[in-house]
């Protein structure tokens, strides 16, 4: 059996278009120029030293970061709805109330500051008087704030926040200082004991607070009050009238159990629903004791002289960037937020 006629396989589907005349190769045309290579000539390569780049710079340091904190415009949150990640670039940004400077800028003018205050310094900020003293213990905070150290954290709060948008036709926060609390706290025993406690008369010094019934069109919507905890701690109360109910921003929990702080905050409870109503028919104030309640995700300190300066800070975060970003205020900027606070003060009477 002759096999030979077998031994070619059927044309595949890729040759049944080939082209049946091939040019032979010794009919190809020799081109008529050399390109001076062949593939039987062997080219030797000589090998290149590693350069480094760097060995090219003159001075590695000429190339200058810029110093700005990458943050994200404000804005940009109030044109257009922002993902998640945008806004916590935002809240990160803006986690900062008194620093105004970079690291070394505020180191610089809180050595000059010092300097200064080593002589008997009295400035003014906002109608109260401030000593070296109190500027020292606002930035280095070596003991529980005074309750005046706090109204003039409250009064530069107002001065840092005075520029912030607020919606047209409404004040949306107001930050109260520490008299307020004390006023309410030393009106207590005679509140509770009236057996009417609508007709019973408020101080005018605490309705001083509020202005005169009527001569405002627009109230707050939130009140911001420091609030000193059996004469050891310091809190922050925001006050939303909208709703009648009390937050606590807290940075020390494990100083006072809940029903301990409710007993503290009794004379806010009970009074307030009665003062909001004295003030504004609009306000929530049907009589009925207010609640309140402590966030969870307050960072937490391990000094306690820090809850003054720590109360003030999650109280101005709250009013502008709202609940969440609270989370951003740690103990870990209080050095840098104490500092420029001491700078920004002596600053509204000259430049350091």
């Amino acid at each position: 059996m002759n096999i030979s006629a077998y031994s070619t396989p059927p044309a595949s589907p890729h040759n049944s278009h080939a082209v049946p005349d091939m040019v032979p190769l010794q009919l190809m045309k020799i081109p008529s120029f050399s390109l001076g290579l062949t593939q039987e000539a062997v080219v030797t390569l000589s090998p290149i030293s590693n350069i480094n780049v760097a060995d090219n710079i003159v001075d590695p340091q000429s190339s200058r970061k810029s110093k700005r904190h990458k943050t994200v415009p404000s804005a940009l949150l109030e044109d257009y709805h922002c993902g998640p990640h945008i806004l916590s670039r935002m809240r990160r940004a803006d986690k900062v109330v008194f620093v105004r400077y970079d690291k070394f800028e505020m180191e610089r003018k809180f050595v000059r500051l010092s300097e200064k205050l080593k002589g008997n310094v009295v400035i003014n900020v906002a109608g109260l008087s401030v000593s070296s003293r109190e500027l020292l213990l606002m930035a280095e905070r070596p003991r529980l704030l005074s309750s005046k150290v706090v109204d003039i954290l409250i009064r530069l709060v107002r001065y840092v926040v005075s520029g912030q948008p607020c919606t047209e036709g409404v004040n949306r926060y107001e930050f109260l200082d520490t008299k307020f609390g004390a006023s309410i706290v030393r009106n207590y025993p005679k509140f509770s004991m009236s057996k009417k406690k609508d007709s019973c008369p408020f101080p005018k010094g605490l309705m001083d607070y509020f202005g005169n019934k009527g001569v405002s069109s627009t109230y707050p919507i939130r009140y911001y009050i420091p609030f000193l905890i059996e004469k050891k701690h310091w809190i922050g109360v925001c006050f939303d009238t909208s709703k009648g109910h009390l937050h606590v921003f807290d940075s020390n929990m494990s100083f006072t159990k809940e029903a301990t702080m409710a007993r503290n905050l009794t004379p806010l409870l009970q009074m307030l629903p009665y003062l909001a109503r004295r003030i504004c028919q609009d306000m929530c104030g049907d009589g009925l004791a207010y609640r309140f309640d402590r966030p969870k995700g307050v960072s937490q300190i391990t000094n306690p002289s820090d809850s003054g300066l720590m109360a003030v800070l999650l109280m101005v975060t709250h009013a502008v960037h709202g609940n969440e970003a609270c989370s951003n205020i740690t103990s870990s900027c209080l050095a840098d937020e104490g500092k420029s606070a001491a700078i920004l003060a002596y600053e509204l009477k000259e430049e350091l």
